[in-house]
């Protein structure tokens, strides 16, 4: 009787951002969910490897400097309206890592970034980023492009 209750409960329970990352896509599905931008340490964490989850963390806590991640990287702008979010399929990188393309169009004009994830012991998450300019990098700009990382 019991195991029914809690097994009629679990199955309540909402499987949206909250949910385990079990897989890349799942993954960036996730992290483009409205409102799903990270704006927490704990949300940094949900979705970046360890050591870029710390360095989001410490940026976030500091209010002496304006973090270097001020802005909406996961479609690297300020503000807007993204549509037509496509999510390619994982390509398969050195180290058991993946990439995963995605693209949208930003106010009409088409974008692309490049996700890097790592499987860690709590499943994928967020190695680096690179938008399709190349202007910068998530690691770079958490000023983590010189170590290795931990994810």
């Amino acid at each position: 009787m019991r195991l029914a209750a809690l097994t009629a409960v679990l199955l309540l329970l909402p499987s949206g951002p909250l949910s385990a990352l079990d897989d890349p896509d799942q993954l960036i599905r996730a992290l483009y969910a409205p409102d799903a931008m990270p704006d927490t340490a704990a949300e940094g964490a949900r979705y970046l490897a360890a050591d870029n989850a710390k360095a989001y963390a410490r940026q976030l806590k500091s209010k002496e400097v304006e973090p270097a991640v001020g802005f909406d990287w996961r479609c690297d702008c300020q503000d807007g309206q993204m549509t037509e979010l496509a999510i390619g399929k994982p390509a398969p990188l050195a180290g058991g890592r993946v990439a995963v393309k995605v693209d949208f169009k930003l106010e009409g004009e088409p974008r692309s970034l490049t996700y890097e994830l790592c499987l860690g012991k709590k499943g994928w998450r967020i190695a680096d980023l690179k938008p399709a300019t190349g202007e910068w990098t998530l690691r770079d700009l958490l000023g983590l492009k010189a170590t290795p990382l931990k994810c």
